[in-house]
């Protein structure tokens, strides 16, 4: 009786150590073919950069045979403000996101904000996980002064900074000229479209979902405390607790330069709810024609709160 037991336990346990060994290997295939979608993802997207690239480079050399097309190659003032003058809307506020891993190149980020505030954007978050951009300010701030259109001279560029609410400090602001003087009071633009006084707001990882936990945190300590209510808590309230773009409004646009797993690249998602994302290859590849292209697109589209 002894055997035919044994022998019964042997016969249970080779399915069940068979069994083990299938889970094993099915989990390896599974680890496998998840990396080998992850890599095949990766090798259509760079070819279709370099194949969106190569058509970019053909269309401008078309567009470089015609008197408009240089005008496109190097707009001045008076052609950024007819071209965004000529559109239905603008956006108030337009994010940029920087998820390329190479180096800032800060001409092209200065020509970049230069565009928008020719054309009349009010406020503008540059954005990048690695905080270059918070490193680099005065970097930035020479070349915005290299770069920015002369008519701009007299635009005021409020420069935002922000530290956590935990800290007990208030946001702090750095004002300047654009043509490089010092000052507070507000200046006078030499057209009504553009904007006298233009905000910018440099962003990190720190300022997306770490800003989240941290006014959650500060929430759930004030209902300890007994200073608020559980039930007042809301979407006012917990907006009221960030310190990422504080006393700006939320982004209507989003340029996505490089790329990026999640839709926003990092960008503070709470800000994000109402706006319209364009991705794009590369700040260095970024020409005039590609900028005046998404702001036209931006502007036809129509935007809808859920009903």
């Amino acid at each position: 009786m002894s055997g035919k037991s044994q022998g019964r336990s042997v016969q249970q346990m080779l399915p069940e150590k068979l069994e083990r060994n299938l889970a094993k290997m099915q989990d390896a295939f599974f680890a496998i073919l998840l990396q080998v979608l992850h890599l095949l993802f990766d090798l259509l997207y760079y070819l279709a950069e370099k194949a969106s690239s190569a058509g970019r480079t053909l269309s401008r050399l078309a567009s470089s045979l015609t008197q408009e097309g240089l005008s496109m190659q190097k707009p001045d003032f008076v052609r950024v403000q007819r071209d965004l003058g000529a559109l239905e809307k603008r956006p108030e506020h337009l994010a940029v996101v920087l998820a390329e891993q190479d180096e800032v190149c800060w001409s092209d980020m200065a020509r970049l904000v230069s565009w928008a505030m020719a054309g009349g954007v009010g406020c503008i978050s540059l954005y990048d996980g690695e905080g270059r951009l918070k490193a680099g300010q005065g970097r930035l701030l020479e070349a915005l002064k290299r770069e920015a259109f002369e008519e701009l001279a007299q635009t005021e560029v409020v420069w935002k900074g922000h530290r956590t609410q935990e800290e007990g400090s208030e946001d702090e602001s750095v004002r300047h000229r654009s043509n490089g003087g010092n000052g507070t009071s507000n200046g006078t633009s030499s057209s009504s479209s553009c904007s006298s006084k233009v905000e910018v707001c440099l962003l990190s990882e720190e300022d997306g979902k770490p800003d989240i936990v941290r006014a959650a945190r500060s929430l759930a300590r004030r209902v300890r405390q007994a200073d608020l209510s559980a039930s007042a808590i809301d979407e006012t309230a917990v907006s009221s607790g960030l310190s990422a773009c504080r006393g700006l409004p939320d982004p209507d646009l989003l340029l996505l330069f490089g790329p990026a797993h999640s839709g926003g690249g990092g960008y503070p998602p709470w800000q994000l709810r109402l706006t319209e994302l364009h991705r794009l290859p590369s700040l260095a590849e970024l020409e005039y024609a590609d900028f005046l292209g998404v702001l036209r697109s931006f502007s036809r589209c129509e935007t809808r709160f859920g009903k």
